[in-house]
């Protein structure tokens, strides 16, 4: 599972907008503008790892993006609001790509490699590591929450968990993440938020299926203590 690192360097970041989801809190034009940034800083390099294969390259950055985001064979660099911009290791990886959330303050990478797979997501109000959510995430009706999950008999993604986190002021915080869940069903996805306490999930009937149409269902409720029950459809979150 590969290592995403951050490099220190000042700068000033405007998130722009991008395939955002039916359902999900996106913009559609960014919320600041770049030319008003102060000088930015480019990330220190990442070496080359010739384990991990080579990836298409040159990175290709859209134009909606490039005041902010920038990409080297193997260094992609997100400038923020404020701090030091997130900077991540690319190499022999490609980045199929962007989103936008919270009307342009969060940038979703995707990126797929080798039998690898990742997504991160990165604050333009914060200073942290960009979150891992393996798949890309789905936020709250408020927005005040998000949750992802990314299971897999084969293990090849970076997250192999289901994972819960609430945005507070410019830090985002992990309420829950779940491993080790493969005995509870197969194909696991995430269905959609009843509201801001409770998300469904659901996974395959019958894993040996052909079309996986037939479902079981998962609620996590966030109130109290977080737990992951098994429920019929019609009682999820009620």
């Amino acid at each position: 599972m590969r290592e995403f690192d951050l490099i220190a360097g000042t700068a000033m970041l405007a998130l722009a907008a991008c395939n955002g989801s039916d359902g999900q809190p996106s913009a559609d034009q960014p919320t600041t503008s770049a030319a008003s940034a102060a000088a930015t800083q480019t990330c220190a390099e990442f070496p080359n790892n010739p384990d991990a294969g080579e990836g298409t390259r040159p990175v290709m950055i859209l134009s909606q993006f490039a005041s902010f985001v920038k990409a080297s064979d193997t260094t992609l660099t997100v400038q923020r609001n404020s701090g030091p911009p997130a900077c991540i290791d690319i190499g022999g990886v490609d980045i199929t790509s962007f989103d936008t959330f919270l009307d342009g303050r969060m940038l979703g990478v995707e990126i797929i490699g080798n039998e690898y797979n990742s997504y991160l997501l990165v604050d333009g109000d914060g200073t942290s590591a960009p979150v891992e959510t393996g798949m890309k995430p789905v936020f709250s009706p408020s927005g005040r929450r998000f949750a992802s999950v990314d299971i897999s008999e084969a293990g090849f993604g970076a997250f192999e968990a289901l994972g819960v986190w609430e945005v507070n002021g410019n830090a985002i915080r992990n309420l829950v993440k779940l491993e080790d869940i493969l005995e509870r069903g197969y194909d696991w996805k995430l269905v959609r938020w009843a509201s801001d306490d409770c998300v469904v999930f659901s996974t395959a009937a019958d894993p040996s299926g052909v079309d996986l149409t037939e479902r079981k269902f998962h609620e996590l409720r966030l109130t109290g203590r977080p737990e992951l029950k098994d429920v019929d459809a019609a009682a999820t979150c009620k």
